[in-house]
């Protein structure tokens, strides 16, 4: 995504939690406008940006990792700057964070611990998320609004907020 981005960005900033994927992105998608950095170094930097996005992330973080990675997104984006974030909302098929949670057979306990998780959540959920993080003007439109292609993704959500004024929750 970040190479992509930096075809139409004067430079792009992009983050992971793991060292081995960011080493691997920067050998296979170096560029010069391009800077890889975990989350924390990225913080320690000080810088901001006018747009952050994530794309195919939130639906694998619970509630809580969730509201951390919203609130870091806040501090690191200007005054009036926009997040760009895929959701999944009430999809067929995905359980929410609660109900896997619930599932206390050992399957259960060791997919919720140990697996990827794809946790449904709902368009109310999801919104009070975002602004009890901080975050105004959240809007959440389907991604079929941008194809007229039809799959599970065009199913999803595309959601945006603007920081009204930048720094901490």
């Amino acid at each position: 995504m970040a190479s992509a981005a930096s075809k139409d960005a004067k430079h792009v900033y992009a983050l992971d939690i793991s060292p081995g994927v960011l080493a691997c992105a920067r050998v296979l998608n170096a560029a010069p406008n391009i800077t890889y950095a975990t989350p924390d170094a990225f913080t320690a930097s000080g810088r901001q940006v006018d747009l952050a996005y994530s794309i195919a992330v939130a639906q694998h973080l619970s509630d809580d990792v969730l509201r951390q990675v919203l609130g870091s997104l806040r501090t690191w984006l200007r005054p009036g700057g926009r997040l760009l974030m895929h959701v999944v909302l009430d999809a067929p098929g995905w359980r929410t964070e609660a109900e896997w949670r619930q599932d206390t057979s050992l399957t259960g306990r060791l997919r919720l611990r140990h697996g990827l998780n794809c946790f449904s959540r709902t368009e109310d959920a999801m919104r009070a998320l975002v602004q009890a993080a901080g975050f105004e003007d959240v809007r959440i439109e389907p991604l079929s609004y941008l194809t007229d292609h039809a799959d599970a993704v065009s199913a999803q959500h595309l959601l945006t907020a603007r920081n009204p004024n930048g720094g901490a929750v």
